[in-house]
């Protein structure tokens, strides 16, 4: 989804061409994005010159959003520890911090958009190994 947004918002990206500039094997990224789909985060036109392109502006999509389409659920219902009875009543040794570091996740998830992340890359300060894989990955304005 980071790679997507970094391009302008009426460019189709192929998923041939998503997954290799990514380095994500092809069957698993095309799971990825029937689910991004299905969530309304993506569009996709078929055929030839089709591809993927975010539904909307990269401000618009949180963290959270990406998260849902995957199916992901960020406030577990269990003990993350494996123990059989856990909660804020009756909570084991590391409750406490799991739920104070999950609620800092959720707050980061919920505040978090595709242009966040976006910008983040765009600004990257140094030349090190991060933005050397996103300049091969051809980023538009790097």
């Amino acid at each position: 989804m980071a790679y997507v947004a970094l391009h302008a918002e009426d460019e189709l990206l192929s998923s041939k061409h998503i997954g290799k500039q990514i380095n994500v094997p092809q069957a698993y990224l095309s799971k990825i994005l029937r689910r991004m789909v299905a969530g309304g985060l993506l569009e996709s036109n078929k055929g030839h010159g089709g591809g993927f392109k975010l539904s909307r502006p990269p401000n618009k999509i949180k963290l959270i959003d990406v998260f849902a389409a995957m199916e992901q659920d960020i406030a577990p219902k269990r003990c993350v520890f494996g123990l059989a009875v856990c909660s804020s009543a009756n909570p084991c040794v590391l409750h406490h911090r799991w739920d104070a570091l999950n609620s800092q996740f959720q707050d980061w998830s919920r505040n978090t958009s595709l242009e966040d992340i976006r910008q983040d890359v765009l600004n990257l300060a140094t030349a090190g190994t991060q933005r050397k894989q996103w300049k091969r990955a051809k980023i538009p304005s790097m």
